[in-house]
């Protein structure tokens, strides 16, 4: 379990984690995490994120993400880009609309193409809008909630998380599940 969680945090990197553009540091109380020690939420707490997203903070993002959907009870796809956009980590959920997952990969790689949700991208891409048809660049982007960058409080994009299978309402709640957990292990 050590080295699973050694990885996620990196004691020489920034000194905490927040998901950008909201105004105040996202914390979660890691007391209530109820799979892993004492130890290791002890550890946790005093370490902090890396630069960029590696495979074991993917991991525990995706652990999270799925916890936070059996709880609201939804089928979901969860995908989570590094910080360069790349494929991290994917999970389909079982019964989980196969339409969803070409949604969730869209979903993360517009948070991280343009490092903001894509909720807030939906708002200014309207008709009439800044970036009205911008969801029509890159391959296709989403426009709509359900993807969030992970932004170190340096303001380095370090990865983002898209989660699609439900409402946008559900969808969004699940993926800041993902940041929450990466966020509270690291602050």
């Amino acid at each position: 379990m050590y080295k699973f969680l050694q990885g996620i945090c990196n004691t020489r990197g920034a000194s905490s984690v927040t998901i950008l553009p909201v105004t105040s540091p996202h914390t979660l109380d890691v007391r209530r995490l109820p799979t892993i020690s004492y130890f290791t939420k002890q550890m946790m707490q005093t370490s902090t994120l890396s630069t960029d997203l590696n495979a074991e903070t993917a991991a525990a993002m995706l652990d999270a993400a799925i916890q936070k959907s059996m709880e609201v009870g939804v089928k979901m796809n969860i995908a989570i880009v590094d910080a360069g956009a790349n494929l991290k980590a994917f999970h389909r959920m079982d019964g989980a609309w196969l339409g969803s997952i070409d949604i969730a990969c869209k979903k993360a790689k517009t948070a991280r193409f343009f490092d903001m949700p894509t909720g807030s991208i939906g708002d200014i891409s309207q008709p009439g809008g800044p970036l009205y048809n911008i969801e029509h660049s890159n391959g296709g982007l989403i426009s709509f909630p359900g993807g969030l960058p992970l932004i170190n409080d340096q303001g380095t994009v370090i990865g983002a998380i898209g989660v699609s299978g439900s409402t946008v309402e559900d969808d969004h709640v699940v993926a800041q599940a993902g940041v929450d957990a990466v966020t509270a292990v690291c602050t």
